[in-house]
């Protein structure tokens, strides 16, 4: 699990932010596990510049083009940001660079959902996003009547949980983890959770 806490108000007067971040998501890139696909709305927690994707919104041109915006922001020159009077990225007026442009609003959406957030690996090497105090041993499951996988922590007698909160794990959003378990014959599992 990854430790480091990103804070982007403490990085953005100077610009370093959208370079650090770069550096980070390329540590996940370089594993060589996960496609862009995955990369790109893992980071985002599955929000795109036209909202959260869901089963209804899923279509190959929103995929295509959250993953082109994710590939130009890694691409980017994130020198090219600038940082406005209120100490806020932008990037330069006039740009009609439409890769930087790209690059921008996937830094911004990303912006939202990954700062004081934990990229995560399951045991599977499933990617995801939860909480910042998401640690080791925790679980991440699927509740009935719930569209989003939860974070709990066992309390070690292994009866018990306490709640974290909801994280992100793309394809499991869509409702395809219940499916699957459905298809599976895997019995269902109670959860004391205070």
């Amino acid at each position: 699990m990854n430790d480091q806490t990103l804070d982007p108000e403490s990085d953005s007067v100077d610009g370093t932010f959208p370079a650090t971040l770069q550096y980070l998501f390329s540590t996940y890139t370089h594993k060589g596990k996960y496609d862009d696909e995955v990369l790109a709305f893992t980071y985002t927690a599955g929000f795109t510049e036209y909202g959260l994707l869901n089963s209804y919104t899923i279509n190959g041109m929103v995929i295509a083009s959250q993953t082109t915006d994710y590939r130009c922001f890694m691409d980017c020159d994130t020198s090219d940001f600038t940082v406005d009077a209120s100490s806020h990225l932008q990037i330069p007026s006039g740009t009609s660079s439409e890769n930087l442009q790209r690059a921008f609003t996937f830094y911004s959406i990303a912006c939202k959902y990954v700062i004081r957030r934990r990229l995560f690996i399951m045991n599977d090497d499933t990617l995801g996003l939860g909480p910042l105090a998401m640690r080791p041993g925790d679980n991440v499951v699927i509740l009935f009547g719930r569209g989003v996988p939860y974070v709990l922590r066992p309390t070690g007698d292994n009866l018990h949980y306490r709640f974290v909160e909801e994280c992100y794990v793309h394809r499991v959003m869509d409702g395809s983890a219940v499916r699957d378990w459905r298809e599976s014959g895997v019995p269902s599992m109670d959860f004391h959770i205070f």
